[in-house]
């Protein structure tokens, strides 16, 4: 009777809704980058990429360090939750649920904490990942302040806004008097009960100092990817790794992409051919798509691994 009623056919049609609207914006946001790269394919098939094999390993490398440095600051910011297991629990945890975001809707990230963190309350888990989400953000975003405010890069005015705007609202919605009514404000939209306690924010700040390390490795990740392709100045460092951080924690935080495809790429294509020739950041953001997938594998099958002998 229930599932006849009209409330329920509405949340039904509205759940459809949702799906095709999500189909549609990836749709879009694939047939731009699909737009970028026949647009520049010429230039591709005539560019010669000569592949750096020192700088190649330095990239992998890089990407491995900054999973692991990711999963340091995770292990510090659940804890402020109340949230704390053994290393090898936690890091199986965290990677697995990293997976998550491979599938449409990012609800896979959640569902995987949930069933890795059986002991802790679902309330807090889903805090702990939104606060490492704005966390990480602002991190990147203020990476890519420092960069573009540097004198030696010369980078447009907007951007220079943009990530000093951005950073300053990733900040402010950290704070004591923001964060909690947004968590409030999603928990009573979930009609779940909302976290019992949350980190003060000046631990809140230290954890967005934290971030920087990840943030710097897996942007230093994609940044010898292209000096393994093309000489990119050294000065740039902090933007190309800003930029990258930036785009793929963007690229999470869209629900309709799985893995953010299309989107990390797409803002990828938009802001660093001013400082890098269109063909070697199409080639590098397609490279450093297969090198962060394959490193997420390795390190998540490692603690799954490391997991099942542990507890034999």
């Amino acid at each position: 009777m229930m599932k006849n009623s009209p409330e329920a056919a509405s949340r039904v049609q509205s759940g459809k809704a949702r799906i095709w609207y999500g189909r549609a914006l990836l749709l879009l946001v694939l047939s731009f980058v699909g737009w970028v790269i026949f647009r520049h394919a010429r230039e591709l098939g005539a560019y010669t990429l000569n592949i750096s094999p020192a700088y190649l390993a330095l990239s992998i490398l890089c990407c491995a360090a900054g999973y692991l440095a990711n999963l340091a600051v995770w292990i510090r910011l659940a804890s402020a939750f109340g949230i704390r297991e053994d290393f090898v629990t936690t890091g199986r945890a965290w990677l697995l649920s990293r997976m998550g975001r491979h599938v449409p809707g990012k609800v896979t990230i959640l569902l995987v904490r949930f069933n890795q963190y059986k002991n802790h309350p679902n309330n807090a888990i889903t805090a702990a990942t939104i606060t490492e989400h704005l966390s990480s953000t602002a991190a990147s975003g203020l990476i890519v302040t420092l960069a573009v405010t540097w004198g030696s890069v010369d980078v447009p005015v907007s951007l220079q806004w943009i990530s000093g705007l951005g950073a300053l609202a990733m900040l402010v919605s950290l704070t004591p008097w923001v964060m909690p009514f947004m968590l409030r404000l999603v928990f009573r939209l979930a009609k779940k009960a909302p976290p019992e306690k949350y980190p003060p924010y000046s631990m809140v700040l230290r954890l967005v100092g934290a971030y920087g390390v990840p943030a710097l490795f897996t942007g230093a990740s994609f940044f010898f990817l292209i000096r393994a392709l093309y000489g990119v100045e050294w000065q740039h460092f902090l933007v190309v790794a800003g930029v990258y951080y930036g785009a793929m924690l963007i690229g999470m935080a869209a629900l309709f992409a799985p893995a953010g495809i299309g989107v990390r790429e797409g803002i990828i294509f938009l802001i660093l051919p001013v400082i890098i020739p269109q063909p070697v950041v199409i080639a590098a953001a397609i490279g450093m798509r297969l090198i962060d997938t394959c490193t997420e594998a390795a390190l998540g099958g490692g603690f799954w691994l490391a997991s099942k002998l542990v507890n034999k």
